[in-house]
């Protein structure tokens, strides 16, 4: 059986929570009162660091589907891209960047469905698509 490693919690600090406050409105929920929005954006911020799927998320942080909710609304509008940029420029002022050297990573995948609904038909005939084709 394979040991899983510790996972560790990010907390955001105070004095780096109050620049990062004024660049999140708080949401408008009504009925139950929301997620702190401070815990909301720890929780993505370990997302990003780990790696880990939202159903993995630690039961310390706000539950995955709020968490995911503000991810996908503050990147709608523009709110994760100032939060990122900020949390960058940070991190250069704290530990230095060596900018010219700084990439992306992404990964590209299959379209699970294979591609738009009414796409044109091949040009190959049915006839040569049905045929089984043997090697000797």
């Amino acid at each position: 059986m394979r040991k899983s490693k510790p996972t560790q919690i990010v907390r955001v600090k105070e004095d780096l929570w109050d620049r990062l406050r004024k660049l999140i409105p708080e949401p408008k929920g009504r009925g139950r009162r929301p997620a702190r929005t401070k815990e909301c954006l720890e929780a993505i911020i370990y997302l990003l660091r780990t790696g880990c799927q939202w159903a993995e998320l630690p039961k310390s942080y706000p539950p995955k589907s709020t968490v995911h909710l503000r991810f996908t609304t503050w990147c709608e509008r523009g709110i994760f891209k100032k939060l990122w940029e900020t949390l960058i420029i940070e991190y250069d002022d704290l530990k230095g960047l060596d900018w010219e050297w700084i990439s992306g990573d992404c990964v590209i995948i299959k379209a699970p469905l294979g591609g738009e609904k009414n796409r044109e038909e091949s040009n190959r005939s049915k006839k040569i698509r049905n045929e089984k084709t043997f090697i000797v």
